[in-house]
């Protein structure tokens, strides 16, 4: 339980950071783009896993560097976020992983929701 009261605190550090800060962080990789993984909680109708983009906060940032290892970390404006990040998250079925630990587990929320969020701000 520790875990999911923890995991709870990050999302709502997420929102207050961002508000705050205006800033995103999440990770490139030189080959692929935009880090992705798989979700734990959201599966299609064959049961198959939907991509998950996990996103940091600035004081999450130390986690997603370790998560990152060698890769590039990213900044993106909560503008350029909300407008242009999530509306293609949503089309796409990718899911935001937020502020993650540094192990890639944490609360997973789709992008609407992530959305609503933002502009309940």
């Amino acid at each position: 339980m520790k875990d999911i009261a923890d995991f709870s605190k990050r999302v709502e550090r997420f929102f207050s950071d961002i508000q705050k800060n205006s800033e995103i962080f999440y990770i490139l990789h030189p080959k692929t783009g935009i880090l992705m993984s798989e979700s734990h909680k959201y599966v299609d109708s064959l049961n198959i896993p939907y991509p998950v983009v996990p996103v940091w906060s600035e004081h999450y940032l130390p986690y997603a560097r370790k998560y990152a290892q060698d890769l590039e970390i990213e900044t993106i404006k909560l503008e350029e976020f909300r407008d242009q990040m999530l509306p293609y998250m949503i089309q796409s079925n990718v899911i935001v992983g937020i502020n993650w630990n540094h192990l890639g587990y944490g609360i997973e929320m789709e992008p609407e929701e992530v959305l609503s969020q933002i502009t309940q701000k």
